[in-house]
């Protein structure tokens, strides 16, 4: 499908020449598409879509006619530099989309926004929906600074090493989860960092059967593997950051404590948790410690 020049393209581009709009579109509730998007959207020459179906019930709840063309991950590398060649010598004004939420946050349209930026063409945002910020909102954890690790990879020995790099993370830790893999991903947090930092698991955020569970690791992991009814849609996990470093000398309280009721392994497996410590720091002053004494 061709984009073509509309005569009323100034209602939202006020400078002359090409323009690309990043549009942010509902995560779930239509009904947040903000004012200012819905007239980018029914003004532009044309929209880029990650998948056209998915956006066209979009569209058509808000009367929008606007030519779509698809624009995604598998397409993206091939058909940028056509697209940015057609937008400047038709002088088009076009708008990207994903399927929900802020375009190129876990979503196509980097090599878009990279290409047009080096050509010169310029790039606008229309601000709404986030599906990270939705869900930091709501959380109760510190927001001042936060993390955002998108979607941790699906081999296992992958994502625990991508934790690990977590583990002295101080800040808040938003991830991304598919509905078959959110058990998985709470498995490899507990054996990396430990089942006891506190964590909100938000489902389906502005949907119909939108579900946000706060607690510990440990007990969200219990509580969906005990409800399979709540594994399913989208999910964003907000995850406690660790607590300040602690000294060598702080762990070795720590470690006598266990020490005094549970063996070496438990011992240093709990001071692991308890402390957010790496695992070789712990074992070297455990093993210190029982050779005093």
């Amino acid at each position: 499908m061709q984009f073509h020049k509309k005569d009323n393209i100034n209602v939202v581009h006020i400078n002359a020449g090409p323009a690309i709009y990043l549009v942010s579109t509902p995560i779930g509730n239509l009904d947040d598409l903000t004012y200012r998007a819905h007239n980018v959207l029914k003004s532009v020459d044309g929209i880029l879509a990650e998948n056209p179906r998915h956006s066209s019930r979009l569209l058509s709840h808000y009367g929008i006619v606007t030519p779509m063309r698809q624009y995604n991950d598998p397409n993206e590398k091939k058909i940028t530099e056509k697209i940015l060649d057609e937008v400047i010598e038709k002088d088009l004004v076009i708008a990207l989309i994903s399927d929900a939420g802020t375009p190129l946050i876990s979503d196509p349209g980097y090599t878009l926004v990279r290409q047009a930026g080096l050509r010169h063409v310029p790039i606008l945002p229309v601000p709404g929906a986030c599906a990270i910020i939705a869900a930091l909102s709501i959380s109760g954890l510190p927001t001042n600074r936060f993390v955002f690790e998108g979607f941790l990879p699906s081999n296992e020995g992958a994502r625990k090493s991508r934790l690990d790099d977590l583990l002295k993370e101080e800040r808040t830790v938003v991830f991304y989860e598919a509905p078959h893999r959110i058990l998985a991903l709470l498995d490899s947090i507990i054996d990396v960092l430990g089942s006891y930092r506190s964590v909100v698991v938000a489902r389906e955020l502005t949907k119909l059967y939108e579900s946000i569970y706060r607690g510990t690791i440990g007990n969200a992991k219990k509580y969906l593997a005990s409800h399979p009814e709540f594994v399913r849609g989208e999910f964003v996990v907000a995850l406690e950051g660790a607590k300040k470093s602690t000294s060598d000398a702080e762990l070795e309280d720590v470690l006598r404590v266990l020490l005094a009721s549970v063996d070496l392994k438990i011992a240093i497996e709990l001071c692991c948790k308890l402390t957010g410590s790496k695992r070789n720091l712990v074992y070297k002053l455990a093993i210190g410690l029982r050779e005093k004494n």
